[in-house]
């Protein structure tokens, strides 16, 4: 698709600035043009560059190109849920063309809280809608008593368990005593007769062994966890694309959601988008473990071995550039100060008139470096989509200046004046010094959150005002971008 093609299904800028509008659009295609060779892409923008109407826009040429396949999106909580829900409604009735994309409101469903079964929604929102929308912990809990009692009349069912067996194994896992055949249970979104006896073998297994010990009893529930995510994977829809918003909570392979999560969609979708502002904030196996997600995509061999090849180029890259850091930060060390100050200069000029000979080792290193950062970039870019805002933009967009007469930003509140100015003195000392840092980075920390600054390598000098400010208890500070989220949420509420 390109650039016309999209924007004869939707016009973004009917929402946003005609720049951010662009962006987004030009986001969208490059999402397209790279899912056409391999199952799954990460967006990784910084917050608030419109990573959820990205993935709206890709969803809408998904359907436009598979009208005949679901979209399936898993969101990270039941109230972020219910923000994708209004956001896509939103957006079909400001921004989609409905002469070309045929979506109505009513195509798309939102699981929602209910006593009853969760999977009957899947199984029927499967049947009626274009656009699912899954909450995680529809996926992963099991604690609904409906739910469970079904599955454990089904077991009792497959091995003929009745009388006192069945009151003692009730009894222990809390199931339904007043109802004896799974049909009693209506509508489930999967029958009895769905179920292959092979699902039931683990905790067949488990009771010839261990009976309705406390083991025993433990084991039994964990394996009918497995049999409900077998059964929410029997009814998810064939889907075309499969979104997962903030991507980087499924990290760990061994908790309940991101296991519950891989059941359900395995083998149920072709392409996949993974949301998350902070790729980066994951170490090595966490990413690794996220992208490996991916290849639940039913895609061919030849589509799953190219991305396994670009995955294993990513991380080789990745460590050839860290050890590159770590020698040019050795070599840095070493240095005398003169020799740094030579160093920036030519780092700055290019030029190496009158330079020391470990000075131009240390450039000629920070040069490959450079080249190695760049080839880092290139293959990053084959699989994650990552547009930053720039610091200081942010910074302001955030805090504003300290200039009290400066109105555009979160206003700073009395408590929070005293760290804000202390941490820009703290910046004022450093290059007073002579010493160099990355100025727009620290204070993008800065206004991001107090522990975010406190984690970083401006709080381990030795300054007057970094000094000071470790006197403050920031812990008892209210961070004035939290204060103002949560003063947005309250009024949402």
């Amino acid at each position: 698709m390109n650039i016309q093609e999209i924007t004869e299904l939707f016009d973004l800028s009917t929402s946003v600035d005609p720049a951010t509008a662009a962006l987004q659009t030009k986001t969208c295609r490059q999402v397209i043009e790279m899912l056409k060779t391999i199952p799954g892409i990460i967006i990784g923008d910084d917050v608030g560059m419109g990573k959820t109407y990205i993935a709206i826009s890709a969803a809408m040429c998904f359907l436009d190109s598979y009208p005949n396949k679901k979209v399936i999106i898993v969101t990270p909580s039941w109230l972020l849920n219910a923000k994708w829900y209004q956001d896509i409604r939103n957006f079909i009735e400001k921004n989609l063309h409905a002469d070309r994309v045929q979506l109505r409101e009513s195509d798309v469903i939102e699981i929602k809280q209910s006593s009853g079964t969760y999977i009957s929604q899947i199984a029927n929102a499967a049947k009626v809608g274009k656009i699912i929308l899954i909450p995680i912990n529809v996926l992963s809990s099991m604690g609904w008593k409906y739910e469970k009692g079904f599955f454990i009349s089904c077991w009792f069912k497959h091995r003929c368990l009745q009388g006192i067996a069945r009151e003692k194994i009730l009894k222990a896992l809390g199931g339904d005593v007043n109802k004896f055949d799974p049909e009693e249970f209506g509508d489930m979104g999967i029958t009895y007769q769905d179920i292959p006896d092979s699902w039931y073998a683990e905790m067949d297994r488990i009771y010839s062994e261990e009976g309705i010990s406390d083991d025993g009893i433990d084991h039994i529930v964990n394996n009918l966890k497995e049999l409900r995510y077998k059964a929410i994977n029997k009814v998810m829809p064939e889907s075309s694309l499969f979104v997962l918003d903030e991507a980087h909570k499924m990290k760990n392979e061994e908790t309940v959601k991101r296991r519950a999560l891989e059941a359900a969609v395995n083998h149920k979708f072709e392409k996949g988008i993974f949301l998350t502002a902070t790729p980066f904030q994951l170490g090595e196996g966490e990413l690794r473990s996220v992208l490996e997600l991916f290849k639940s995509a039913t895609v061919s061999q030849k589509e799953l071995g190219r991305f396994n090849d670009r995955v294993e180029k990513l991380f080789i890259e990745m460590n050839n550039y860290q050890d590159k850091i770590r020698l040019f930060e050795d070599y840095v060390h070493n240095l005398s100060a003169d020799e740094g100050i030579q160093l920036e200069t030519v780092i700055r000029t290019d030029v190496k008139n009158n330079i020391e000979s470990n000075v131009i080792e240390t450039y000629d290193l920070y040069q490959r470096l450079i080249e190695q950062k760049n080839i880092l970039e290139s293959v990053m870019k084959r699989l994650i989509i990552r547009n930053l805002k720039k610091k200081d933009e942010y910074r302001n967009e955030v805090i504003g200046s300290l200039n009290n007469n400066d109105k555009s930003g979160i206003p700073l509140s009395n408590e929070a004046y005293v760290p804000f100015a202390l941490f820009e003195k703290a910046i004022y000392q450093i290059m007073e010094k002579g010493e160099r840092t990355f100025i727009a980075n620290v204070k993008h920390s800065f206004t991001s959150s107090f522990e975010a600054v406190e984690n970083g390598s401006i709080y381990t000098k030795d300054l007057q005002a970094i000094n000071m400010l470790k006197k403050i208890e920031l812990g008892q500070v209210v961070h004035p971008k939290l204060n103002d989220v949560a003063n947005e949420v309250a009024t949402a509420l």
